[in-house]
């Protein structure tokens, strides 16, 4: 059995490549190009061939979490996978180059981590409060690792991950989370998410290990980066190290009330961010704004829900169970506005801050004309985004 390989995917080349690799290592193999609406017919007519061998699955990584689902109902628990648009199969180390994955547990398609709580612009509104906090105040790496191990209890994989601020450039142990989060997720599309204002003051080691952990910056072009860009973009061409630019920041969107709505529903549906769950300190939230919220609470003598969020030390629920609660509006999303609305980006930090700065103010345009526009550019916004930020091999 452990000789016998089916491999699946809507990547011929790849699939042929990693076919070729298999055979020099006398592994007997199949190949066979299907869309992921189209497994179940495959399932059914390979079944047996299926049943009697190791399967690779070879698909884009935003795909392999309904892919698996697919085997997963037809019984299929021991699998392969390789992402073939945020990976590289390397011939000469073809059993590393794919990852098993015990598919009794599902996907987790998204999550952020916070690698450094302040941040070395102080946006107003920052959607983390970083230009609140302390500019030395950096996540722990220890409590970070206990999460994600916890998280792997729970899931097979992460489809992405994200480790964010504030500014995590600032942290200088950052390469630790890098290589933590690559150790115990190797299936992540993971991004380190930077203003990039540090970027040309890293060191080589430093950039080699974000390299080598197959990790990418995301960097975000708030207008005092445009005039650095080219010595950002020039340091990471010359070590190698991939990276996406937003397109330009010269706004910030408030996105939260301060009287909660009778209903979430409108505005879970609405939500351009419904997917950006959120690790820290023990807890997993459906989205940052509801783990984080407390620091406005703090800050302003707010009262935005704080136990909105999963227990990981105790919860009684599965990866399974997780999935379904995070696909439906939750509570805090009653304190979420139907549509965002939009102001000049400026730095704003902790002493000139106002609770204004994050709170919609009910006018007419904010609660009847916003939540309109945004439902109607919500599938373009997604889809220009998705284009913005795609992996790096898919760019080249």
């Amino acid at each position: 059995m452990d000789n016998k390989f089916s491999i699946i995917g809507n990547n011929r080349n790849i699939c042929l490549q990693i076919s070729a690799a298999m055979l020099n290592n006398d592994k007997c193999c199949s190949v066979h190009i299907a869309e992921k609406n189209g497994l179940d017919g495959l399932i059914s007519e390979q079944f047996d061939i299926l049943s009697n061998g190791r399967i690779i699955l070879v698909f884009r990584n935003e795909e392999l979490k309904d892919v698996t689902e697919v085997f997963y109902r037809r019984g299929f628990f021991v699998l392969s996978i390789f992402p073939w648009d945020t990976h590289r199969f390397d011939d000469n180390k073809a059993a590393e180059s794919v990852i098993m994955i015990d598919n009794k547990n599902p996907r987790l398609d998204y999550v952020e981590i916070e690698v450094s709580r302040g941040c070395n612009l102080n946006c107003k509104g920052c959607n983390e409060f970083s230009n609140l906090l302390d500019k030395s105040s950096f996540g722990d790496l220890e409590s970070t690792k206990r999460d994600l191990l916890r998280l792997k209890d729970l899931f097979w994989g992460i489809g992405k991950i994200r480790l964010m601020g504030g500014e995590p450039l600032m942290n200088p142990d950052f390469p630790e989370f890098v290589k933590a989060t690559r150790e115990i997720f190797p299936d992540c599309d993971l991004r380190l998410l930077s203003n990039g204002i540090l970027i040309p003051k890293l060191s080589r080691e430093d950039l080699q290990m974000v390299k080598e952990c197959n990790c990418s910056f995301d960097i975000s072009v708030y207008p005092p980066v445009k005039k650095m860009l080219k010595r950002i973009k020039k340091r990471l061409d010359e070590n190698g190290v991939p990276y996406t630019l937003s397109l330009k920041n010269s706004y910030f969107f408030k996105s939260l009330l301060k009287e909660p709505l009778r209903s979430p529903v409108e505005s879970f549906n609405n939500c351009l961010f419904t997917h950006c769950h959120g690790i820290n300190d023990g807890y997993l939230s459906a989205c940052t704004n509801q783990m984080y919220a407390y620091r406005l609470n703090e800050a302003f003598g707010l009262n935005f829900p704080t136990e909105d969020k999963i227990d990981l030390s105790s919860t009684e629920l599965d990866g399974w169970a997780i999935n379904r609660v995070f696909s439906q509006p939750h509570e805090f999303c009653r304190y979420c506005g139907q549509g965002m609305v939009p102001y000049r980006w400026e730095t704003c930090p902790a002493h000139k801050a106002k609770a204004e700065d994050w709170l919609i103010e009910p006018t007419f345009l904010n609660v009847k004309v916003a939540p309109l526009v945004q439902k109607m550019l919500k599938n373009p916004a997604k889809w220009l985004r998705s284009k913005i930020r795609k992996p790096r091999t898919e760019r080249r």
